[in-house]
């Protein structure tokens, strides 16, 4: 989607409505973007919403946009969840700009045995906000229309209660990528489950930190319900094999 996004969160306005840009956005647009007055903007509420407008201030602790239309999107059916362990760095950030793109739902960190990060309740707190600043970052970027959620850090074995939570209505499909000898090929499966008829209200991924998850978890993972499934190529690192099972979902 073409021209220039900011984004305000919750935003609800009408046509020929002015909108004042909050202080960190006014700044991104006429100072990194270099916006100018008269030119359209895209103004993005997380919501589905679309506010199309016409930048009439060019104050970068202030910018004024003049809606002139508003469009909304409903949300992508099926759902995309993604269940990823957590990765050390900015690995995570990084993954999600990625997988925006594609529509991702909703993010569920998972605390996996072999995690190489460990986060406590402050230090969970900091990297939820952090990720959620890249994942707005990540819908200005691509114009997707909605923010998705990111959830608390999950424990593997309670992640199939927490797909099956009030988030959720509905049947979820649900995939590990595994690297055990059994698991089917993606689309192999997913072509398996579309010729059962079912509809799902959602499709969800676990992938596991760079260690591979444990055998225990993949016993608890199979044990829930999760067919283990193996991607296309060769041993992915967990960012790309994040992106790669989500493709072949949003293609689904």
């Amino acid at each position: 989607m073409a021209g220039l996004h900011v984004f305000q969160p919750g935003l609800e306005a009408l046509a020929r409505q002015t909108i004042l840009l909050p202080p960190q956005e006014s700044r991104h647009l006429v100072k990194s973007l270099r916006a100018r007055g008269g030119e359209q903007v895209q103004i993005l509420n997380g919501k589905g919403a679309i506010f199309h407008g016409v930048l009439e201030t060019e104050d970068p602790r202030e910018a004024a946009v003049r809606v002139e239309r508003v469009e909304y999107f409903e949300p992508r059916a099926p759902q995309l969840v993604l269940a990823q362990s957590l990765l050390k760095g900015k690995a995570v950030d990084e993954m999600l700009r990625d997988v925006i793109t594609l529509g991702l739902a909703r993010l569920i960190p998972l605390k996996a045995d072999r995690s190489e990060m460990r986060l406590d309740d402050e230090r969970e707190r900091s990297r939820i906000e952090r990720w959620t600043l890249a994942a707005i970052e990540a819908c200005k970027q691509s114009g997707n229309p909605w923010l998705p959620a990111i959830d608390a850090v999950c424990a593997v074995d309670a992640l199939d209660g927490r797909l099956t939570d009030a988030k959720t209505s509905g049947p979820v499909w649900k995939f590990v990528a595994s690297l055990e000898p059994d698991a089917r090929p993606l689309g192999e499966t997913l072509r398996q489950c579309r010729a059962d008829g079912a509809t799902p209200a959602a499709m969800a991924v676990a992938i596991g930190p760079e260690g591979d998850f444990s055998p225990e978890e993949y016993a608890r993972l199979r044990a829930d319900g999760f067919l283990p499934v193996s991607l296309p190529g060769y041993i992915f690192r967990a960012g790309p094999a994040a992106l790669v099972a989500l493709a072949q979902l949003a293609m689904a």
